[in-house]
């Protein structure tokens, strides 16, 4: 096991590697969860609009089914 520790020393590139590779896991995780950590923080900016104009679909040829009615 102390053979490896010493390779690694001697070839800097591969301890370089080795730490990239440990903390990618790491640096994934933080940006994940940077990225819901207040999901409603900012809607106050969020520009939105609503609009219905629903028409309804026809299921069966004689019957027309208007889902988007109340009645």
């Amino acid at each position: 096991m102390f053979k490896y520790f010493q390779a690694l020393l001697k070839h800097p590139f591969l301890l370089v590697a080795l730490t990239v590779l440990l903390f990618l896991p790491i640096i994934y995780s933080a940006v994940f969860i940077y990225s819901m950590w207040d999901p409603y923080g900012q809607t106050e900016d969020l520009p939105i609009a609503i609009v219905n104009h629903d028409a309804g679909a026809p299921r069966i040829p004689d019957l027309r089914l208007n889902t988007g009615e109340l009645d």
